[in-house]
């Protein structure tokens, strides 16, 4: 509960001060709460499915944080009409979901959760993240920087080449987002049918559309490129974190899905520089050359998860 308190503590300030280092404390701790629940709320679902049910709730997991992200930025932009302090609003939203955790969340599985954390207690087991937690959390890492380039310097590509203009690449951009969202609430069927090979769907469908991305001067197949680029960075992210329980450390679910979201966060924070980087190693600035790069990492990458015994 305390990530619930956490969060929700520090949301209200920027409403009541015009303080700029107030508020900025109060988004490094509102942050902070988001990211302790977003690791608990991996964790959580670990704990309570297994096998395809906790793939299908995954992509429900995956495909819900797209939409209440779309739909509460849509409320703010609302709010904004009031003035910009009214968008901090939006956060109430975390009241009655707080309340539905707490009071529908299955009383005997919080009972045995106090159990196990007695037990872990009383038997002094250390947590540690395992090795094949860390090449999840690098492998995410890269993954997040070939999905925020596409976002990032697809627009360019758009404008650059004259296939459309900034609206046109907006609008695929959002579309983009809402294949994400919806690929995340078919997650399950889709686990169901290819099984261990669906992360190299997922890979291989990133690689052609960076690749579509990087040859295609057409705006219709670049933007197919662009959504298709979105459908697969779902399929890889739901897989993924369904994959975490299985190969964590006894004990250490929540901290290694914490160290898996801090390295998606770290390839997000840096995915412009993975730009920059391609293009002084190729010594070459065209805005697409990234793309083939990319693509070609991540045919590499998706030969290699053929190989993989681990399923979710």
């Amino acid at each position: 509960m305390y990530r619930f308190s956490l969060s929700n503590s520090f949301w209200h300030f920027p409403f009541f001060t015009s303080s700029y280092m107030l508020t900025l404390v109060s988004r490094i701790f509102l942050g902070a709460g988001f990211g302790l629940i977003n690791s608990f709320a991996v964790s959580l679902i670990s704990e309570f499915y297994k096998g395809s049910q906790k793939a299908s709730m995954m992509g429900f997991r995956s495909g819900f944080e797209s939409l209440g992200q779309a739909i509460m930025t849509f409320v703010a932009g609302l709010f904004l009409a009031f003035g910009w302090k009214y968008t901090t609003l939006v956060y109430l939203i975390a009241i009655p979901i707080f309340l539905l955790f707490y009071y529908y969340i299955p009383s005997d599985k919080k009972s045995q959760n106090l159990k196990n954390d007695a037990d872990k207690v009383k038997n002094n087991i250390k947590q540690k993240i395992s090795l094949p937690v860390w090449g999840i959390a690098i492998f995410l890492f890269l993954i997040v920087i070939f999905y925020i380039g596409m976002t990032v310097r697809f627009p360019l590509i758009v404008t650059s080449y004259h296939l459309g203009n900034a609206e046109d690449a907006s609008l695929t951009l959002s579309i983009m987002t809402f294949g994400g969202m919806l690929l995340g609430f078919v997650f399950g069927f889709i686990y169901k049918t290819f099984k261990k090979y669906t992360l190299s769907l997922g890979i291989f469908c990133m690689a052609a559309s960076n690749i579509i991305v990087n040859l295609s001067h057409i705006f219709i197949i670049v933007s197919i490129g662009a959504i298709l680029s979105g459908i697969a960075y779902a399929i890889i992210v739901a897989y993924m974190f369904s994959l975490i329980s299985d190969v964590s450390s006894l004990g250490s679910n929540t901290l290694s899905t914490s160290v898996v979201l801090v390295g998606c966060n770290l390839g997000a924070l840096l995915a412009p520089y993975g730009l920059k980087i391609v293009a002084t190693i190729f010594n070459n600035n065209s805005i697409s050359l990234p793309f083939i790069v990319y693509g070609v990492i991540l045919l590499m990458m998706g030969v290699g998860s053929l190989f993989l015994k681990k399923s979710v």
